[in-house]
């Protein structure tokens, strides 16, 4: 295929990347403070834990062992630093965590060393769906999910079960608005708000002009192979086409008969009467009937 030449230059000028607008960090919303509890509730358990596990075994090691009871304690203070550590990353990574809902796109910000901003289009959405585990009931918070086309999704935990409806339904109308006006874009050529332009009626074909008063009527050989139809034969009582008359339509319904007029049955052929012969004819000849004689008796049959 041969490119179309056009008139017009390939322009691929350069853009300015400073001058691009930018996600304003200040504009993002914080999650809920009780996010955090949850999250340093689980820090706090495995703290728990560990705690009672190296008291125990601190108590319960034999001296046979040689192990001093020091050791286990030793272990259990430094899970505890480990949890600790854990537990302040936790801290920092949720004072991260935030999220901005514009009109076109939805963005979510996380990460404390290695930071991320995730924007998904609405255009791109799905599904959406809000989450509640054990503790997030208990705390009053919310999950919401997120799923787009192409890719996992988005999901934003901590929060609060009414802002989590709210911006639930706003994500699913912006998501559908969006979606209504791409189909609009992509409306064929004629289309209406209402419904595609009306068009001719192609179930019912046109009729041909009749020809003039006087012209004779010139039909169109068919097609080659195919069969020569020949028009039904009219009705019995109808009157004959004038001649120059145009046929009738194909489809159209024949004229009705005209009423016959009264006209006297043929008359009843007489029974034929005898004519005589002609004058000078002779009578015709009467053959005699001849007596045929009996047979003569057989002599065997004679009894003595």
């Amino acid at each position: 295929m041969q490119p179309v030449a056009t008139d017009e230059p390939f322009v691929n000028e350069p853009i300015d990347v400073a001058g691009l607008p930018r996600l304003p960090e200040d504009r993002f919303e914080p999650l809920d403070p009780r996010f955090l509890r949850i999250r340093l509730t689980g820090n706090a358990v495995a703290a728990a834990i560990v705690i009672a596990v190296a008291g125990v075994l601190a108590l319960t090691v034999p001296d046979s062992s040689g192990m001093p009871r020091w050791v286990p304690l030793l272990a259990g203070a430094g899970l505890l630093v480990l949890i600790g550590l854990i537990a302040w990353l936790q801290t920092l990574e949720v004072r991260r965590l935030g999220y901005l809902v514009r009109d076109q796109d939805f963005s979510f910000r996380s990460g404390v060393i290695s930071r991320s901003v995730v924007t998904v289009p609405f255009a791109r959405i799905q599904h959406v769906s809000i989450d509640r585990g054990p503790l997030a009931r208990a705390y009053g918070l919310a999950t919401l999910q997120m799923r787009t086309a192409g890719s996992g999704g988005l999901t934003v935990p901590g929060m609060s079960h009414e802002t989590a409806q709210r911006l639930k339904a706003l994500v699913a109308d912006r998501a559908a608005a969006v979606a209504d006006d791409e189909l609009g874009e992509q409306a064929p050529i004629g289309a209406t708000p209402d419904g595609p332009s009306p068009g001719p009626d192609i179930g019912t074909a046109p009729q041909p002009a009749p020809p003039p008063a006087g012209q004779p009527v010139v039909t169109a050989p068919p097609p080659v192979g195919q069969p020569v139809v020949a028009p039904p034969p009219p009705p019995a009582g109808a009157s004959p086409p004038a001649p120059g008359a145009p046929p009738p339509a194909p489809g159209a319904s024949p004229p009705a008969p005209s009423p016959a007029a009264d006209v006297p049955p043929p008359p009843a052929p007489s029974p034929a009467a005898e004519v005589p012969p002609p004058a000078g004819t002779p009578p015709p000849a009467v053959r005699p009937s001849v007596e045929r004689p009996a047979d003569p008796p057989d002599p065997a049959d004679r009894t003595p």
